[in-house]
């Protein structure tokens, strides 16, 4: 699960209960069911101890973050400097030091839960299917993808953006995979920009 992400799939989900606002709605994430066959779930147990669940989400974020970036960002940014090396030390320890960095700035707790809320995500759910949902959305709504995501792929986006009645459909271009939209802030305000600028 994303934490990160929570906050567009909300908003679409209100953009699917207040139809009648026809007001400019940036959508940041994928506005689809996270409970399908083709999305990869991360789950955490808990565990009776203060620290509890910390190294399990620490070692979960390790693993989910080969999905946050991509093969060919892996090449470029933790190549081993040496040919002979026997492991992928470079690499391996990126990916601790990742999984350290969130478990010092999220309890594993508040993380499961809210992977409980990402995973219950379905704006489908008693409106007819996705489909029917995302129909009645009014207002122009701009889908932004990255062209090497494959945690929510561009063609997962670009389906989104052909349910929308009005939507505007943006793919940045990245190595860096999901993070990007992290990452390519220059590629992101060129397109944001002049839309909340005409407001």
């Amino acid at each position: 699960a994303h934490p990160e992400d929570r906050p567009g799939r909300a908003g679409c989900v209100h953009r699917c209960r207040r139809t009648e606002r026809a007001e400019e709605k940036d959508l940041g994430a994928p506005s689809r069911s996270s409970n399908g066959p083709d999305h990869p779930q991360l789950r955490f147990r808990e565990a009776k101890s203060l620290k509890g669940g910390a190294a399990g989400l620490s070692c979960a974020r390790s693993i989910a973050l080969i999905s946050y970036r991509n093969y060919d960002c892996y090449n470029l940014r933790q190549q081993e400097v040496d040919d002979d090396t026997l492991f992928a030390n470079r690499a391996c320890t990126y990916q601790q030091h990742q999984g350290f960095k969130l478990i010092n700035r999220f309890d594993a707790y508040c993380y499961w839960y809210l992977s409980y809320c990402f995973d219950s995500q379905n704006i489908g759910r008693g409106r007819g299917g996705v489909a029917n949902a995302l129909k009645r959305i009014k207002a122009h709504c701009m889908v932004i993808s990255i062209d090497t995501d494959i945690l929510f792929p561009p063609k997962q986006a670009l389906q989104t953006a052909r349910l929308l009645s009005n939507a505007s459909y943006y793919e940045l271009s990245s190595i860096y995979g999901h993070d990007g939209f992290l990452i390519e802030g220059e590629q992101l305000t060129a397109i944001l920009a002049p839309k909340i600028n005409s407001l």
